[in-house]
């Protein structure tokens, strides 16, 4: 899959391959999640809770994805969720399919 995939995030819709986070951790987001509030393309926050989905404590599957809540300081905290954006491959294979959270650490 890696030579039909950029490594480039700014060609895979902003998402990485993969994304290691933890409570504590400082993030960015690399999306538009609410202009009004504040919750834009680089603003800058501390992951201080990761839900699991079904309420599980930790994940079980490898396709598993959490939600986070992060704290952007003045502008409070935030659920963040995951998205799925689709991009195209390299070489014009096709389209490809991305589910993570808009985040970089």
């Amino acid at each position: 899959m890696d030579n039909i995939v950029s490594g480039d995030i700014n060609k895979t819709g902003g998402l990485q391959k993969e994304l290691e986070i933890f409570n504590g951790a400082r993030v960015m987001l690399r999306s538009n999640i609410n202009i009004e509030q504040g919750f834009v393309n680089g603003a800058m926050g501390i992951i201080t809770e990761i839900i699991w989905p079904l309420f599980r404590r930790d994940h079980i599957y490898d396709t598993d994805i959490p939600s986070v809540r992060i704290d952007f300081g003045k502008d409070g905290i935030h659920l963040i969720k995951p998205k799925s954006i689709q991009f195209s491959t390299l070489r014009n294979y096709g389209t490809i399919e991305r589910t993570q959270l808009s985040l970089i650490l």
